[in-house]
This record gives C-alpha cells, sequence and structure tokens, in this order.
C-alpha cells in the first residue's frame, strides 16, 4: 500500500475533521483515528487537510478490543440523561 487509504471522517467543527485511515507501516497494516487539520498547500493554495498527533493507531488484531470498548460506550451513552 503505497498511501493512506480513508476509510471514514466526519466533521469535529470549522477547522478540523476526524478520519479513520488504514496504512502501511514495517509490512503491517495499521488503522488511525486521527484528527486532521485545514491548511493550505504552499505551492497551489489548495486546501489540505494535515493529520495531527492528536490520534492513535491499531494493529489489526487490537480491533476486537476498540470494537468491544465502542460498545461498551454506546451503552454508557445510552444511559446519560440528556
Amino acid at each position: 500500500m503505497d498511501k493512506e487509504r480513508i476509510i471514514h471522517e466526519f466533521v469535529k467543527n470549522t477547522a478540523e475533521v476526524v478520519r479513520i485511515t488504514e496504512s502501511e507501516f514495517n509490512n503491517e497494516i495499521l488503522f488511525h483515528i486521527r484528527i486532521y487539520v485545514r491548511s493550505r498547500d504552499f505551492d497551489t493554495s489548495d486546501e489540505v487537510w494535515l493529520p495531527t498527533k492528536k490520534g492513535i493507531a491499531f494493529k489489526r488484531d487490537d480491533l476486537p478490543d476498540l470494537f468491544r470498548a465502542i460498545e461498551a460506550l454506546k451503552k454508557y451513552a445510552g444511559g446519560l440523561n440528556s
């Protein structure tokens, strides 16, 4: 895999998006959940999204734990009073 593949993204605010991506590092597939910020390309002045250090990477083997954590969060959030 030459570059990262965007799996999903959602808007966090007017200047940031949260992206879930797939990439390869040392011949291992990694999945990332990372915040990207809006910026400008210096050469073309096009709008670009740049990754920040705010995020986390998971190996494929870690995904079942992540899914269980998300299910626990869904149950917890569903029980909160609005």
